[in-house]
């Protein structure tokens, strides 16, 4: 009769707990992979919108020379 009493162990399976932690690692992975892609394409949009640096150039007489190679005539 004490047979009967007992409760048989229910089997525990662990494939759904693995299961959901890859789920949740895939997701965590995912969202920093994304973030670290944003900020990729933020700096080199900055990087674009910036351009490459100038070096500078020493700043020269702007007025354009004013020579007169052709005399006028003198009216008679």
């Amino acid at each position: 009769m004490d047979e009967k009493n007992e409760v048989e162990p229910q089997p525990h399976y662990r494939w759904p707990r693995i299961l959901l932690g890859m789920v949740i690692l895939g997701l965590v992975l995912a969202v920093i992979w994304m973030s670290v892609l944003v900020h990729r394409i933020r700096q080199q949009r900055q990087y674009n919108m910036w351009g490459t640096p100038v070096q500078s150039v020493p700043k020269t007489n702007s007025a354009p020379a004013q020579t007169n190679s052709i005399a006028p005539k003198p009216n008679p």
